[in-house]
């Protein structure tokens, strides 16, 4: 069947599946890349040989990106030919990548030599306001509205699940100790708190956007009920009050597709 005839749930998020995919393998380096965090700054000795030496300690693996690469390419390609569903392949290949990144993320816990304490306590809200955290509970939760769509229920729930392991493994980000060599204490610090608030942010916005992706493909399709309506609405609001300030005020944020 040639794509132009194929359903658009279809064929684009098949498309979608397989464009994801390979970028992750082809940018895996790029993405375990330090310096990407610290663009913009000023280059010095110092911080240069800080993120190096963050880098060293880190070691994260390319399979924390290759791996979910792999799986959103396979699912891309059974969604094209056929045999899966566009949006029950998008439940999967969203949660084999958060799976991955989450938990890679959670295993640099205590590989620094030396363990900082900053000088204000770290707290819940270091990084992201309070009432975004309500705010995440709400996007997380709003897909299992549509467990009533018969197409859509599965990726629902793999939606949902997704979008909490999201926000729970932002908040453990937030709160590990710090990772740091003990050479330059004050300048690992810094390095130590751009990338954890990068982390966090990306972690956030990513939250955000996986429910937003499945209720702009679900909505439009099979259902048109005002609840499911309100909850399109509540996700997409959501997403632009987070995500669009941040890109109003520049804060350094990684790419994080």
């Amino acid at each position: 069947m040639m794509i132009w005839n194929m359903p658009f749930e279809r064929w684009y998020l098949g498309l979608f599946l397989l464009g994801f995919g390979v970028y992750l393998v082809v940018r895996a380096r790029a993405r375990n890349d330090l310096r990407r965090y610290f663009r913009g700054d000023d280059c010095s000795p110092g911080l240069d040989e800080a993120v190096e030496r963050r880098q060293e300690l880190e070691a994260l693996p390319l399979a924390a990106w290759y791996v979910p690469g792999i799986i959103n390419v396979l699912l891309g390609a059974a969604v094209l030919g056929g045999a899966l569903s566009g949006i029950i392949g998008y439940g999967f290949g969203i949660c084999a990548f958060v799976t991955s990144l989450g938990t890679s993320y959670l295993r640099l816990r205590n590989r620094g030599a030396t363990r900082a304490a900053a000088l204000a306590p770290r707290s819940l809200t270091s990084v992201v306001p309070l009432p975004w955290y309500p705010a995440a509970a709400i996007v997380s939760i709003a897909p299992l509205v549509f467990l009533d769509v018969p197409q859509a229920a599965i990726a629902a729930i793999c939606v949902t699940l997704a979008a909490i392991a999201t926000f729970g493994f932002a908040i453990a980000s937030n709160s590990m100790a710090s990772i740091m060599s003990g050479r330059d204490p004050e300048t690992e610090l810094y390095v130590d708190n751009r990338i954890r608030r990068c982390r966090v942010l990306e972690l956030f916005a990513v939250g955000m956007g996986v429910p937003l992706v499945f209720v702009a493909m679900v909505s439009p399709q099979w259902t048109n009920t005002p609840l499911h309506t309100i909850a399109g609405v509540l996700v997409f609001a959501a997403w632009c009050g987070f995500v669009i300030p941040l890109l109003v005020r520049r804060v350094r944020m990684p790419r994080f597709l």
